[in-house]
């Protein structure tokens, strides 16, 4: 049993100490994100708390892959498909990352699949989504994570976006 006393400096302590530390929940750094086609940082202003219109957006982005393979890779080895999508909106408030894997259909030097990705995100104003891929086949792989297509707008809800790829492996 603790003694009342040793209690009490116990909790005095503890009050003492959330104070500095309460800070350690609000997020730190700059908001925004790295280009990677051209190496700069992005910076992204946040919007203050009256400004934030969140709207819930939900429907389909949906990968197609057109791969040409060109290595040896054996009949019995699966082609693994993966899309990465990458939501947010402008001032980086709310960001979501979904991801979805199928397996390509092969025939002969050429191999296909479709990866849909559905979605419901809750975004503020300035709504994106970017997309990206990997394709691997046993130790092979191509990938992009570059989100080429980093700014586009999300559709009308239940809306499905279609972004074609073509790989070589």
């Amino acid at each position: 049993m603790v003694p009342a006393r040793r209690l009490a400096s116990a909790c005095f302590a503890l009050a003492l100490c959330a104070g500095p530390f309460a800070a350690w929940s609000q997020p730190a750094g700059i908001p925004g994100f790295l280009d990677p086609q051209t190496g700069r940082f992005i910076v992204r202003p946040v919007a203050a708390e009256s400004d934030r219109a969140n709207t819930t957006y939900n429907g389909t982005v949906k990968l197609v892959f057109a791969i040409t393979i060109k290595s040896a890779i054996p009949t019995s080895t699966a082609i693994k498909c993966t899309a990465i999508i990458d939501a947010h909106d402008q001032a980086f408030t709310q960001q979501y990352t979904e991801t979805a894997t199928v397996t390509a259909t092969r025939s002969g030097t050429s191999a296909a699949c479709t990866v849909p990705v559905p979605y419901q995100w809750t975004l503020g104003t300035g709504a994106t989504y970017g997309a990206g891929y990997t394709v691997v086949a046993g130790a092979l792989r191509s990938s992009t994570l570059d989100f080429p297509n980093a700014s586009t707008v999300i559709g009308a809800q239940g809306s499905t976006n279609t972004i074609n790829y073509n790989v070589t492996l």
